[in-house]
Formats: structure tokens, sequence, C-alpha cells
């Protein structure tokens, strides 16, 4: 018995620890990007109270996994980072594009084309 509730004592502490480690990279990540530096020396209430702040204008209340999980919603937090696909050339105006005609010359290219393929 004194086993079983050593075991279970074990796995609470584990989690809490996974929990709080979480916690802290979660906030580091936004923290870098919203400020430029983390300030992984402080506690995680003062870290995410700077963050509501700097986002929301005001601290909120609750968990702090909760609103940890709001900011992460609210800013696409679980996004940060990662390279997204774009869907179209943002840089490019529809009415920039020019069809061929097939009478473009290229000399060089031309040139290129005859010597590798003679043609």
């Amino acid at each position: 018995m004194l086993k079983k509730l050593f075991v279970l004592l074990i796995l609470i502490l584990g989690l809490n620890v996974y929990s709080a480690d979480n916690t802290s990279t979660t906030l580091s990540k936004l923290e870098d990007v919203t400020f430029g530096i983390d300030y992984s020396n402080e506690k995680p209430e003062s870290r995410l109270s700077r963050l509501e702040k700097n986002i929301y204008g005001q601290s909120k209340t609750g968990s702090i996994k909760t609103r940890l999980d709001k900011i992460n919603k609210d800013i696409a937090g679980d996004v940060i980072g990662e390279e997204i696909t774009p869907t179209k050339d943002t840089f490019m105006n529809e009415d920039d594009i020019i069809a061929s005609d097939g009478t473009e010359n290229y000399p060089i290219l031309n040139e290129i084309e005859q010597k590798l393929f003679n043609k």
C-alpha cells in the first residue's frame, strides 16, 4: 500500500513538473515573439500578466493554463515561427501579369539552346 502511494505521489509530481516546463516553454516562446526577450527567471504568473497587459491592455484572472491557452488561441501562438505556405504571390498584382504571345526573343537563351540542343 505504501509503495502504491509513493508511486502515485511520484506520478503527480512528475506531471506537475512536465506541466510547469511546458508552461515555461510556451511563455518563453510568446515573450520572445512579443518582447524580443524571455523572462524565464521570473514566476509564470508575472510573466503571463505582462503578456496579457501587452496583448489585452490588462491582466486577466483564472488559472495559468486557461489564461495561457486563451493567449495562444487569440494570437495563434501555436504556429509562431512555423513557415506558412502562401496561397498566392502577395507582391504581384493581377494586372501585372502579361500573357505570352510567343514572339519573345531572348538572344542569350537562344544561343545556349543552340549550343546545348542544336535547335
